[in-house]
């Protein structure tokens, strides 16, 4: 080992030190100790795990992790790619885990840093490690970022570093705190490998950390999820309104059950003026509410000074949550062009200014599916 790579191990060794016990608290106050004496706490393995995406929706037939264009599916059953040696649990939030149904104890496990880095079975082998229903039959996806690469990495390791994903884990919980819709984080164990990366994408990549985190969130769907199936045309179309009845089903019920007597409708913009009746629409009416979602998530962050520095539809979710932080930032001051994202400097199409403008164009995949298309 060179001295550079000495440096960087006794670096990660310091940051898991200072780390190591860290935990979020809980959300509760000091009037809620009874209800919480009367919570459901239970082992991983006691935890109702269901994997309704993958029951109800279509799936490829490969299970290899050669980088391609994956057709005709919505996953890809695989196993974690990350090399991992003597992974350490780092941080963790008890919130999430109460989220769960899981007892804070089971972070005391000797084989949970194993269990939650991919390099050992869980109930559930893929990087989303499945869906958990809570005593409250609330539904919550757990998903891997940082355990490898998948089909859909494209050129990408699948990896992430200890820097980037003590970020992600603060900053998710932090928003949530500020009410800001937001994805959660259960836990971040460090891998004990290096990753490389351009920190300042200058062309000086270094080793740093790697890690994984636990995402959690009701849903990881986005709208690049039904975009990339729209894009195929009718060759696809299925798909994209299975995935619509699909996320209507587990996620917006109330649009399955309106009253059929009430008058809801509203314009979609033609030049004939067509109206669409929601009550009689139900993926209308789900463009609605996506469209309003997004709305308010967008307010939010602009009442805050949030940038996300990669609003793509790939990093936008269709239950109006922040998801992804790989580029973000708040404003010191305000700065419409500023940009937390150095690769995109030049234009700054990502700038604090932009987002209301690009959460309009979001919605118009679900709307064109009121239309037949």
């Amino acid at each position: 080992m060179d001295s550079s790579s000495a440096d960087v191990a006794v670096s990660v060794d310091s940051v898991a030190n200072d780390l190591k016990n860290q935990s979020l608290g809980s959300d509760r106050g000091d009037s809620d100790d009874d209800n919480h004496s009367k919570r459901v706490r239970l082992k991983l393995e006691d935890l109702n795990w269901d994997h309704s995406f993958t029951r109800e929706l279509p799936g490829d037939l490969r299970t290899d992790l050669f980088p391609r264009e994956v057709l005709h599916a919505c996953y890809t059953k695989l196993l974690p790619s990350t090399d991992v040696d003597n992974p350490q649990l780092a941080a963790w939030s008890e919130p999430v885990a109460e989220l769960l149904d899981l007892d804070p104890t089971e972070f005391e496990r000797p084989d949970f840093p194993l269990l939650f880095s991919g390099a050992s079975s869980l109930v559930g082998a893929e990087i989303t490690l499945g869906e958990i229903l809570n005593s409250k039959s609330e539904r919550w996806e757990l998903q891997l970022k940082g355990a490898g690469k998948t089909p859909y990495s494209q050129s990408a390791d699948g990896l992430a570093v200890l820097r980037s994903s003590i970020g992600e884990f603060l900053c998710s919980e932090a928003m949530h705190s500020l009410g800001i819709p937001t994805t959660r984080t259960l836990c971040l164990v460090t891998t004990g490998k290096l990753v490389t990366r351009d920190m300042f994408y200058d062309g000086n990549p270094k080793e740093e950390p790697g890690a994984i985190i636990c995402r959690v969130a009701q849903s990881f769907l986005r709208f690049g999820s039904y975009q990339i199936h729209a894009s195929r045309g009718k060759e696809d179309l299925d798909i994209v309104r299975s995935l619509a009845d699909y996320a209507i089903k587990h996620h917006f019920p109330h649009i399955d059950n309106m009253n059929k007597s009430e008058t809801l409708s509203f314009s979609i913009g033609d030049e004939d003026h067509s109206v669409v009746d929601l009550t009689s629409n139900k993926y209308a009416a789900w463009a609605l509410e996506l469209a309003e979602r997004t709305a308010f998530l967008i307010a939010s962050w602009q009442g805050f000074g949030f940038t996300h520095g990669v609003l793509n539809i790939d990093n936008m979710s269709i239950l109006g949550l922040t998801i992804d932080y790989g580029r973000f930032g708040f404003l010191d001051a305000f700065d419409r062009s500023f940009t937390p994202n150095t690769t995109d400097l030049p234009g700054r199409r990502y700038c604090f200014a932009n987002p209301p403008d690009i959460g309009l164009c979001l919605p118009l995949v679900a709307t064109q599916m009121t239309r037949g298309r």
